[in-house]
């Protein structure tokens, strides 16, 4: 029988070291056109929060840490965890996230 898997890992070397990983939920088609439905009719829509927002709510674990090497918090539903990334974190996060074959470790 069919079974779905909605979480993925991703080893992160290049960003995080050696055995770092991140574990997301797979993005729905709902999700996405919910998204790009608010881009074209609101004025204020921020691509670059609303990405920051979808990350935060599909990232279910990471062995991620900051600049000390201390362990960064979940992300699951704390957008404000992904402050302490840097923007090549961020983008490679969302790069996997949308399945684009350019994130590559």
């Amino acid at each position: 029988m069919a079974r779905r898997n909605p979480v993925k890992q991703h080893e992160t070397p290049d960003l995080q070291g050696e055995g770092s990983y991140v574990k997301m939920t797979l993005v729905k088609v709902g999700e996405v056109r919910k998204l790009r439905s608010r881009e074209k009719t609101e004025e204020d829509f921020n691509s670059f929060e609303e990405g920051l927002e979808l990350l935060s709510a599909h990232i279910v674990e990471w062995n991620w840490v900051d600049d000390e090497g201390e362990p960064l918090p979940s992300p699951l539903n704390n957008s404000e965890v992904l402050d302490m990334l840097t923007d090549e974190e961020a983008t490679h996060l969302v790069q996997l996230l949308m399945g684009e074959e350019a994130a590559k470790n």
